[in-house]
């Protein structure tokens, strides 16, 4: 799988965005799992698939806010 493709959803937050990248390669993904979690599990999955390319596509739908709370 040298090649992933991630389809941002509606007003998608960093978040879900994280999630999106991890639905792909079929990374679980739980909602008490943080951003940062999320995205370095994701991370490893891709390194070790030998993943070298991610095609984004919808990018303008990712939301710039971020919540004061944290990421949710």
């Amino acid at each position: 799988m040298p090649v992933a493709y991630v389809l941002v959803p509606p007003a998608a937050s960093p978040k879900a965005l994280a999630a999106e990248f991890a639905r792909y390669p079929g990374v679980p993904v739980t909602t008490r799992m943080t951003q940062a979690q999320i995205t370095d599990a994701v991370c490893h999955t891709y390194n070790r698939a030998g993943v070298r390319l991610v095609l984004i596509n919808e990018i303008h739908r990712l939301t710039p806010h971020h919540d004061r709370r944290g990421d949710r």
